[in-house]
């Protein structure tokens, strides 16, 4: 268990196992399917709220909440940041991606109040930012 408090709000969460993933070739990352032409491919396929979310989660290497996700997407509530993953992850899986080496999601408490948190893999993350550093 990790905890930790900012400004009187105790954030609460467990400590996740690292992953054990080093970059191999320049291309693709060991144990995923995530290569540069593979993410190239996934960033035409997405609606503009798609790359809000996959903007506001390369923003934070150590993960948003829901709340912070719908904020930055103008989201009323989870239903509709739900929807947004839904198209995300078809979209994923339309140029060969695995959905699973995508992010995570964690319950977390802050302020007393359980939330989801989301964090985008390693991997994913590693050639994401190679590929849009490019751009």
């Amino acid at each position: 268990m990790y905890r930790v408090t900012v400004n009187g709000i105790t954030i609460e969460c467990e400590t996740a196992p690292r992953e054990k993933l080093a970059r191999h070739n320049g291309t693709t990352t060991t144990g995923t399917r995530w290569t540069d032409r593979r993410v190239r491919d996934l960033l035409k396929h997405l609606s503009t709220g798609q790359r809000k979310l996959l903007d506001a989660l390369l923003a934070t290497p150590d993960g948003r909440t829901d709340l912070q996700l719908r904020q930055s997407l103008g989201l009323d509530n989870n239903s509709a940041l739900g929807g947004v993953f839904t198209g995300f992850i078809r979209n994923v899986k339309k140029v060969g991606g695995d959905p699973n080496d995508l992010y995570s999601t964690e319950k977390v408490t802050i302020g007393g109040q359980p939330v989801n948190e989301f964090k985008l893999s390693a991997s994913f993350r590693s050639v994401a930012e190679q590929v849009l550093g490019e751009q």
